[in-house]
């Protein structure tokens, strides 16, 4: 697990081909420039539910969606002051407990470090992190390994799946859709 910066996420981000916005906001492949394939999820389903659905953002893009086949992936929390400061205190302390145990920023703060880089043997930490934009409501950027997929999670909108290919678009609409 290593922690990046804004400019750190967005560097990763683009050395694989995905062109982000300043925040994240859009995403989309190099060779399709501006243009998404994929599709919208609604959030706001039950906590179960939610955090099944961290485990799926996690693995779009796969060929199987079987934990084997994580890559590893960067999750990169973009706006987590939405509520009030009671309810979000809450979610940036698991956030920053689940990442303390990065040991050169060990006190590093979300403001400076918004992003997570989990490797292929991290999935559970992932999926752990990832639930808490899911279930606090949140926004973030969800961007797995091998790069074919990403996923955006808003706070207005649910999850906007963007794929690389119109068959990874297919397969990732199969999916949540079922």
């Amino acid at each position: 697990m290593r922690l990046l910066g804004d400019d750190e996420a967005m560097q990763w981000c683009q050395s694989r081909g995905l062109s982000v916005d300043a925040k994240a906001r859009m995403a989309h492949w190099e060779p399709e420039r501006g243009k998404t394939l994929g599709l919208t999820v609604p959030t706001g389903q039950s906590p179960g539910s939610m955090i099944a659905m961290a485990r799926a953002c996690l693995l779009i893009g796969t060929q199987d969606s079987s934990e084997p086949d994580f890559g590893g992936a960067l999750v990169w929390l973009l706006d987590w002051d939405i509520w009030s400061d009671v309810t979000e205190r809450a979610g940036e302390f698991l956030a920053l407990e689940i990442t303390r145990r990065d040991g050169d920023r060990a006190d590093a703060t979300l403001l400076e470090y918004p992003a997570t880089l989990f490797a292929p043997n991290e999935i559970v930490a992932a999926q752990a992190f990832l639930s808490i934009p899911l279930l606090w409501g949140w926004d973030a950027l969800v961007v797995p390994e091998p790069v074919r997929a990403a996923a955006f999670l808003s706070h207005d909108e649910g999850i906007t799946i963007v794929s690389a290919t119109q068959s990874v678009a297919a397969e990732m609409k199969r999916r949540f859709e079922a």
